[in-house]
């Protein structure tokens, strides 16, 4: 993955690679076309390409035509995103039913205000109660009191944990 990353650094090697997208079977004669450097140079980006398995080679008698490979770019995409994509998929459209119902904010699980929606099976929890400690407190005039200490919030299920109404 890492050889990937490194290709991908280069902008030069960036646009070989949209070349070779944008035209399959491509020459190296091709793509140097594009460049205002030497065959060279555009052989050399194109090596890293190859080691890092986004442009395949393909011998025709003298000619190397390139294809580009897009199984290590599709494996960083799934690595990366799918965790995250929807968690925050979750978290926007939570709030566009939030600004479209015209409620204000509240800690309350935005679903609960969508119509038909059901809501979670765990809530948010508000624990202001404040902790207990074996020493004395000596807070100064300008700290907090119990009523405007910071609440704990417990995190919310997943959407696929959610009962689904019918």
């Amino acid at each position: 993955m890492d050889r990937v990353f490194f290709a991908l650094a280069h902008a030069a090697r960036r646009k070989m690679l949209d070349i070779v997208r944008s035209m399959p079977g491509c020459s190296v004669t091709d793509v140097c076309k594009y460049f205002d450097m030497s065959r060279i140079a555009v052989m050399k980006h194109l090596a890293i390409l190859e080691e890092a398995q986004l442009i395949i080679p393909r011998k025709q008698g003298r000619v190397r035509e390139l294809y580009m490979n897009v199984v290590p770019l599709q494996l960083i995409y799934d690595r990366w995103t799918t965790e995250y994509s929807s968690f925050w998929a979750t978290q926007a459209t939570d709030l566009k039913f939030l600004v479209e119902s015209g409620s204000s904010l509240s800690l309350d699980h935005p679903a609960a205000s969508r119509p038909g929606a059901t809501p979670p099976t765990e809530t948010p929890v508000i624990d202001d109660a404040p902790k207990a400690s074996s020493k004395p407190s000596s807070r100064a005039s300008g700290s907090r009191t119990k009523s405007q200490s910071k609440p704990t919030i417990q995190p919310r299920t997943k959407r696929s944990q959610r009962k689904k109404t019918p």
